[in-house]
């Protein structure tokens, strides 16, 4: 839809759901390492939105809960997070489609990281080597 492909990394989200939060700080911190705004300040939050976008959908009322629907027709999971990386749906934090096993193994592996590498722009964040 309109929202994955919006950004190189799309995380569906709900604010305070703890699964939702560790994914958002796994990509922070992911995204920081490939030279995209590590940290918390606003200078690195603004450098990682260039490339990660959060759509937090417990705040969209009812757009959020067709989004929802939607994201369960496409990848049969109605849970949350829900990234996507480069278009490609990888899942949750935990789990994820037939073929991923979520966020958090796939950073253990070392593959989040070369999957983010592949889908985002050519060079590293302008705050990288600072």
């Amino acid at each position: 839809g309109v929202y994955v492909g919006s950004s190189p990394v799309v995380l569906f989200s709900f604010v305070d759901c703890p699964w939702c939060v560790a994914a958002k700080a796994l990509l922070a911190e992911e995204l920081g390492a490939l030279g995209y705004g590590y940290g918390s300040g606003e200078a690195e939050q603004e450098e990682r939105s260039r490339v990660l976008r959060v759509v937090e959908i417990d705040e969209l009322g009812s757009e959020g809960k067709r989004l929802r629907a939607a994201l369960a027709e496409t990848t049969g999971r109605t849970s949350m997070p829900s990234c996507y990386v480069g278009g490609r749906a990888l899942g949750g934090y935990t789990d994820g489609d037939p073929v991923s096993t979520g966020l958090r193994a796939l950073a253990a592996s070392g593959e989040l990281r070369g999957l983010l590498g592949a889908s985002l722009p050519s060079q590293g964040g302008a705050l990288q080597g600072q």
